[in-house]
């Protein structure tokens, strides 16, 4: 008896959708699940960008699927997860962490990678060369960047106009930085800025602007020893204390960042990232300063980054899954989406002439202006020594704190803190 139409037409359909349910589960485990931690600090329209990096690579990848999930990435946490085997396959972070990430050993070689897929030498001449001492760690790469960001100082026309000052051209130099200071400054009877000269968002963006347009870093090159015994540190904390003295520098942090914005101050020292801030907040007017020229003629901004590690792993299938997400999310392409959503910089170099990019270029002034006039100055070199743990970052902000609080002797400070900083760095590097 011949069997119903419909019946063999159900029997077929459930044949076809045991065959594509078999295919599914076929792909499904040969599939590389990656577990990617992204670091806390990067909220708001910054994670946006990467979640929907991450969205791009799971929909054109069928081998490959990343699951992102936002978590401290400091060592505090990230060392002991690695260690229990419940670490994440790449992670974000801090530029200034490569070192010491690098020298436990948890972070992968890159160059193998590099080398056959990004052509060596054409990956190198893309990157911003202020980056490359950062990323290759003990001749290796062991980090690959998102982005830039500079450290500089911002200028508010309108305060300026207010106060009959000019804003200053591209060959300033300290004389003129302290001249001014001079003119802007203002304070109460009780000490109080009325008006600021130049505020200051930390100490560290501020010590990196000064010292290094003196031609000092804070590091040797190997970011293992301190260099704060240089004449030039000699000379950029002579000249701060000057100008703290003086109240042309001050005030600092949110105080500093309000004055800026409300038009109460003329100047702004801080980092680049400062400009998504400012335009959440309704600023439209500010301008982005040529690096001021240091005694010797120096003119530098301080780098930092958001690196892309790859965990080492033991599992070569892993590992290589895992180069082939930090090699998509970090792309030229990549950067050149991801630094559009934040305003900020591609650390490669062939993404400001991205299309994504170069819109923004063309109609935001203060963009532009950090790639121009600030970025051929910028260098990580010297700056990268931090081992990125709790103790490091607290010896760093109190001593520089200490410094703008107290005023102390120059020369004597600079022994005290040379030596506090290499006590640190001797133990984060395993010194006997």
């Amino acid at each position: 008896m011949r069997r119903p139409s419909n019946v063999r037409s159900a029997r077929w359909l459930g044949q076809v959708w045991l065959v594509v349910l078999a295919f599914s589960l076929a792909a499904s485990a040969q599939r590389v699940e990656l577990e990617m931690w992204s670091w806390t600090s990067l909220g708001g329209i910054r994670y946006e960008a990467i979640e929907r990096l991450v969205e791009r690579f799971n929909e054109q990848h069928d081998d490959i699927r990343i699951n992102l999930t936002q978590k401290n990435t400091a060592q505090d946490e990230l060392f002991p997860a690695i260690a229990a085997g419940v670490g994440p396959d790449l992670f974000n972070g801090s530029s200034s962490w490569i070192g010491a990430y690098s020298r436990v050993g948890i972070v992968a070689d890159l160059d193998k990678y590099i080398e056959r897929d990004e052509e060596g030498k054409s990956f190198y001449d893309d990157i911003h060369p202020g980056v490359l001492p950062a990323i290759r760690h003990g001749g290796s790469v062991r980090a690959l960047p998102y982005n830039l960001e500079l450290y500089g100082i911002y200028a508010n026309p309108i305060a300026l106009d207010e106060a009959g000052v000019q804003s200053p051209g591209p060959g300033w130099n300290w004389s003129d930085l302290s001249e001014l200071g001079g003119k802007l400054a203002a304070v109460d009877n009780d000490g109080n800025f009325t008006r600021a000269a130049f505020g200051m968002a930390s100490v560290l963006s501020t010590t990196w602007t000064f010292l290094g347009s003196a031609g000092g870093t804070l590091f040797d090159p190997e970011g293992r020893r301190s260099a704060l015994l240089s004449d030039a540190a000699v000379e950029a904390f002579t000249f701060m204390q000057d100008l703290v003295r003086s109240n042309r520098l001050g005030p600092m942090g949110g105080e500093a960042r309000t004055m800026f914005i409300d038009g109460r101050a003329g100047f702004f020292i801080d980092g680049s990232q400062r400009i998504s801030l400012f335009r959440e907040q309704g600023m439209t007017a500010f301008d982005v300063l040529t690096p001021v020229k240091g005694p010797r003629g120096h003119k530098h901004s301080a780098i930092g980054f958001i690196a892309l590690f790859v965990t080492a792993s033991g599992d070569p299938a892993k590992e290589e899954a895992a180069w082939r997400a930090a090699k998509f999310l970090t792309s030229s392409e990549s950067q050149a989406y991801y630094n559009a959503a934040v305003l900020a910089f591609p650390a490669r170099l062939s993404s400001v002439n991205d299309p994504a990019y170069r819109a923004v270029l063309d109609r935001d002034d203060a963009i532009r202006g950090w790639v121009e006039r600030v970025s051929p100055y910028a260098s990580a070199d010297g700056y990268m020594g931090s081992p990125g743990d709790a103790e490091a970052s607290a010896v760093f902000s109190r001593e520089f704190t200490r410094f703008f609080d107290t005023l102390p002797p120059v020369r004597a400070y600079l022994e005290e803190l040379d030596h506090a900083i290499n006590v640190v760095l001797d133990h984060a590097w395993g010194a006997e």
